[in-house]
């Protein structure tokens, strides 16, 4: 049986070992939550969370109406985004769906998310930056010729990656 050994990045010591766990749907995006769980961004139109120590599979997000691309983790709250150009916001813990919005974007891919604001890119070629109390976009980054595949920052400093083959950064104002 084929396993995956899980290690803690800072001391390089492996922290779990458990057996690959089969599926019937494309993983498009996942993320490990701070407690032995991943959560992947689905082809069925919704995330699933896998727990690790007990291999199985133990909680669906479901409500999208595309496949699911993009999927991020902070303090419990699962964000989403999809095909449909919605994002939805979950509760780690209950299941329960926070929140959920339609953008003005096309094809969501990526998604970024801290207490203070969510992070989303796709088929519009733009990053857009949206305030998470009232999900109102209160910036936007238009760079790309292509679809944004990918994005990350830290408190200063955002970069994404596009189709177009570029790598762009931007300073946060």
């Amino acid at each position: 049986m084929s396993q995956v050994e899980l290690f803690d990045k800072r001391t390089l010591t492996c922290v779990a070992t458990c057996p690959i766990v089969t599926h019937e749907f494309s993983a498009n995006d996942l993320v490990f939550t701070d407690s032995s769980q991943i959560v992947v961004a689905t082809s069925e139109n919704c995330g699933r969370v896998l727990d690790i120590r007990m291999n199985r599979w133990v909680c669906e997000f479901s409500g999208h109406r595309d496949w699911v691309y993009g999927v991020d983790v902070h303090n419990n709250t699962v964000a989403l985004c999809s095909g449909d150009s919605r994002i939805s916001l979950w509760d780690l813990c209950t299941g329960t769906q926070l929140h959920r919005v339609n953008t003005r974007s096309q094809s969501l891919q990526v998604i970024r998310i801290d207490d203070h604001k969510i992070l989303h890119g796709g088929t519009s070629n733009r990053v857009s930056i949206v305030r998470p109390r009232d999900m109102l976009v209160t910036r936007n980054y238009r760079s790309h010729t292509g679809w944004v595949r990918c994005l990350d920052y830290d408190w200063r400093t955002l970069v994404s990656g596009g189709e177009d083959m570029k790598l762009l950064v931007h300073e946060f104002m």
